[in-house]
């Protein structure tokens, strides 16, 4: 084997592919950060190693700082390409499974990279800080000097989505790290800066925990809609509207969330 990696992009959040069935790069703290080096590597927002073998569709995703990140939207829309790209898996709904959980992919235009994810049921999580309220849902919420409606998401991984009219590259730049490494968050959160448009579309800036500002998450996008929804602010399907593009979102009849969206290959390499 070599040291061979794939690399994709969904709305311009782009992932490195590592199969340890056909390359042999060691995945630890330091190399994944070197790696997603934009400088002195290839750089990427993250890296997604698997699967186990074709029988196992196994995946770990780690963050460029090295973390391990629990679930990504886009991260699972890009493997579930390279699967098929690489004759693992067809045009039949499949699985994917994480740390955690196992996800369920439909594939609806795999030649083009389209498939639907189903991310599981959003629900309001706990905080750290126990003086606030529970569940964390609508309240108003004050970070360095900054008030802003805020709901805490879990959607298998943490989200506070801050409600804004204005949703913009230098809010999330700079208040995305203080919210995001607050210490009410146990273990960190991503961010979403979030401005309503109808009940139909959303617009956000995001700030991931682990990755920084990025320009399009689909856990982001479905923690974002899952908020506003539950608050009965938008309807169960739902356009969200991103730096990098649009996903659409949909809310089932058992609060389960879905996800749909695209990935394109980008180039394939080798380390040297």
């Amino acid at each position: 084997m070599n040291q061979n990696f794939v690399k994709y992009s969904a709305l311009g959040n782009d992932y490195i592919v590592i199969d340890p069935n056909t390359s042999n790069i060691s995945i630890d703290h330091d190399a994944i950060i070197k790696i997603c080096d934009r400088h002195n590597g290839p750089g990427s927002d993250g890296i997604l190693y698997g699967p186990e073998s074709k029988d196992h569709l196994s995946l770990k995703i780690f963050n460029p700082d090295g973390s391990e990140c629990d679930k990504s939207g886009n991260g699972l829309i890009i493997f579930a390409h390279y699967l098929y790209d690489n004759g693992c898996v067809g045009h039949t709904n499949f699985d994917i499974h994480l740390k955690d959980e196992s996800v369920s992919i439909q594939p609806i235009d795999p030649d083009n990279g389209l498939f639907k994810v189903r991310m599981g049921k959003g629900k309001p999580a706990q905080l750290d800080d126990r003086k606030q309220p529970y569940p964390y849902l609508g309240y108003a919420t004050t970070f360095a000097d900054t008030t802003l409606v805020g709901s805490f998401i879990s959607i298998g991984n943490p989200h506070i989505v801050l409600e804004t009219d204005a949703p913009t590259v230098e809010l999330a730049q700079s208040l995305g790290p203080i919210v995001s490494n607050h210490p009410m968050f146990q273990n960190r959160t991503n961010v979403q800066f979030c401005k309503i448009l109808s009940r139909h579309e959303i617009q956000i800036e995001i700030y991931e925990r682990g990755a920084g500002y990025t320009l399009a998450s689909g856990s982001s996008s479905c923690a974002a809609v899952t908020a506003l929804y539950l608050q009965g602010k938008v309807d169960a399907k739902v356009k969200v509207n991103m730096p990098g593009g649009v996903l659409d979102i949909e809310i089932d009849a058992e609060l389960q969330t879905h996800l749909i969206g695209s990935s394109k290959i980008i180039y394939s390499g080798e380390l040297t």
